[in-house]
């Protein structure tokens, strides 16, 4: 999904959701995407 949104970016992931106070971050928005990918991208 990264490679889809940052072709350019570079980004690999592999998400780790084992641990369980990370299970409810799993759905969520998080709101300063765009302006942190904007900022980051380039990097």
């Amino acid at each position: 999904m990264l490679e889809n949104v940052l072709p350019h970016a570079m980004l690999k992931a592999k998400p780790n959701f084992s641990h369980k106070a990370t299970s409810q971050f799993r759905h969520r928005s998080f709101p300063y995407y765009d302006q942190l990918t904007s900022i980051y991208a380039k990097d």
